[in-house]
C-alpha cells in the first residue's frame, strides 16, 4: 500500500503535526471542530496490526487533546489509497475534536489469491476488530468508548461485525449493503444513505433498520443529499456532522 502517498494526501508527514503546535493552546469547542473555518490540530502516522500472523498496515490520527473516545474508520472496494482521499479532511476535523482514529488496511488480511479464498471475509473481520483492539489499547483512549464507521462494501462487513458481538459500542454504515445477519448482538447503530442514490436507496436502509428493530437492536436511519453514489465534498461533510453527533451521544463517557 502507498501510505507515504496516503499521508501526504492527510496534510502532513509520517508522525509529523496536522498543524502547528500554536494551536494547541486553545482548546476548541465540539459545535466549532467540523466547521471548514477550523485548524486541524493533531499528528498522523503509520501503524500496523497483527492479524493471523499478517501484518495489517493503517493510518493512526492522533489529537491534540484527546476525549477518551476513539473511532475505526474502514475503506471501502477500491482499498485504502483510494478511499481515505475522498474524506480526509472530515477525518482531520474528527481528530481535532478529540478522537483518535485508526484506518487499517484490512485487504492485507488476505494473500494474492484472497479472490478464491473462502475464508476471506473472516479474515477481512478479524483484521477490523484487531484494530479496534490496538485502538482501544492506545493511551487516551478508554476501550470502552470505541465507534466503528464505514461506508459501501466496509459497511456491510460492519453491520456483520456488530452483529456478531464486534467490541465497538457505536456502528455508523453508510450506504450500506446486504441483508441483516443473525448474531449475537449488537450496538446501536445508525444508518446513512443519500436521499436519492440508486446504488444504495434510502428506502433500501429504511428496510434495514425495520428488520433491525424487530430483534430489539437501537437503529437511527439518517438521509443526506446525494444523487450519485459518488459524494461530492458537501455530502461528505453532511455525513460526518452526522456522524460525529451520533458518537457524541453512544460515545460519551459513562455516568
Amino acid at each position: 500500500m502507498r501510505l507515504s502517498h496516503i499521508l501526504l494526501i492527510a496534510g502532513a508527514l509520517t508522525a509529523a503535526p496536522i498543524a502547528a503546535q500554536a494551536q494547541q493552546a486553545a482548546p476548541i469547542q465540539t459545535a466549532d471542530c467540523m466547521s471548514s473555518t477550523a485548524t486541524p490540530t493533531g499528528t498522523v502516522e503509520r501503524t500496523t496490526v497483527t492479524s493471523r500472523g499478517r501484518e495489517i498496515q493503517g493510518l493512526l490520527y492522533r489529537p491534540v487533546r484527546p476525549n477518551g473516545a476513539g473511532i475505526v474508520i474502514v475503506h471501502d472496494r477500491e482499498g485504502i489509497q483510494e478511499d481515505v482521499e475522498r474524506y480526509t479532511v472530515q477525518i482531520r476535523r474528527l481528530v481535532t475534536c478529540g478522537y483518535t482514529v485508526i484506518v487499517p488496511s484490512y485487504y492485507d488480511a488476505a494473500g494474492p489469491r484472497s479472490v478464491n479464498d473462502p475464508m476471506l471475509r473472516d479474515k477481512w473481520l478479524q483484521a477490523i476488530d484487531e484494530s479496534i483492539v490496538k485502538l482501544g489499547s492506545l493511551e487516551g483512549v478508554d476501550a470502552n468508548r470505541i465507534g466503528f464507521w464505514r461506508h459501501g462494501r466496509g459497511g456491510g462487513l460492519a453491520l456483520a461485525d456488530a452483529m456478531n458481538g464486534i467490541a465497538a459500542r457505536a456502528v455508523v454504515a453508510v450506504s450500506a449493503g446486504g441483508r441483516a445477519e443473525r448474531g449475537r448482538g449488537s450496538p446501536p447503530i445508525l444508518l446513512i444513505s443519500g436521499d436519492h442514490n440508486p446504488s444504495a436507496p434510502l428506502y433500501a436502509a429504511e428496510e434495514l433498520a425495520r428488520t433491525l428493530r424487530e430483534r430489539e437492536i437501537s437503529v437511527t436511519v439518517e438521509s443526506v443529499p446525494a444523487t450519485l453514489p459518488e459524494f461530492e465534498p458537501a455530502t461528505w461533510d453532511a455525513v460526518f456532522e452526522k456522524t460525529l453527533a451520533f458518537f457524541e451521544v453512544q460515545l460519551a463517557p459513562a455516568a
